[in-house]
């Protein structure tokens, strides 16, 4: 199997169900879907396993553990988060698995959108990339879990997600970080498109920020 899609995801099971059918309909077939389900109280795991989807649980409040755990148990050859608030472009994996390489981590753009679809804002990282490129080389810093893919052996070979953080933020900086250290390069695709459904932005715990300076350095943080 070629990928495997990890979705973590936390009481957002009406999301979880809308995104089924635009997984369902990607242009490319070769992939899992895991649900990776973050204490949820809604019934997303039972609904996964209804569906006939692996599941991992995890403890809440940003349990980075839980995407170690689902990497355990997937069979692609290619691992690429996908979040419980976002929906992919028909040709999202598609697009992905023409920059992904053994030793390559990529990375697609979010779009923005409001809960019936319609455009809100650009992608962060947006600003200085235009989708008019097929793709472009990035760093660690360009690199986000959501839409982020990475192959399966590498993410092994450099230890997976460390999970010290807690809270939002800077794991996903710090992964891209360890690959890039360990001889990869990192690439972003802009035409591998996700739907991000647009909600008051989150801030980063403060101490992930410190935590992460002190394991990769300053001149890494932004």
């Amino acid at each position: 199997m070629k990928f495997s899609v990890i979705t973590g995801c936390h009481n957002q099971l009406p999301l979880l169900k809308r995104a089924k059918k635009y997984w369902d309909n990607q242009t490319f077939k070769d992939f899992e879907w895991i649900i990776a389900d973050d204490n949820s109280t809604d019934g997303t795991s039972k609904w996964a396993e209804k569906m006939g989807l692996k599941t991992v649980t995890g403890k809440g409040n940003y349990d980075w553990g839980i995407y170690n755990r689902a990497a355990e148990v997937a069979v692609g050859e290619y691992l690429t988060w996908v979040m419980g608030d976002s929906y992919p472009k028909e040709d999202y994996l598609e697009w992905l698995l023409k920059v992904l390489t053994p030793n390559r981590v990529a990375s697609g753009m979010r779009t923005n959108v409001d809960d019936k679809g319609n455009f809100v804002s650009k992608d962060w990282r947006d600003g200085g990339i235009t989708k008019d490129v097929d793709f472009i080389r990035g760093n660690n810093t360009r690199m986000t879990l959501n839409s982020m893919g990475i192959p399966k052996e590498l993410f092994k070979k450099i230890g997976g997600f460390y999970e010290g953080y807690r809270g939002y933020g800077r794991a996903d900086l710090e992964l891209a970080y360890r690959a890039e250290e360990a001889g990869a390069e990192c690439w972003v695709v802009p035409k591998a498109v996700v739907f991000h459904i647009a909600h008051p932005e989150v801030l980063e715990n403060p101490e992930n920020v410190k935590l992460y300076e002190k394991r990769v350095g300053n001149e890494n943080s932004h």
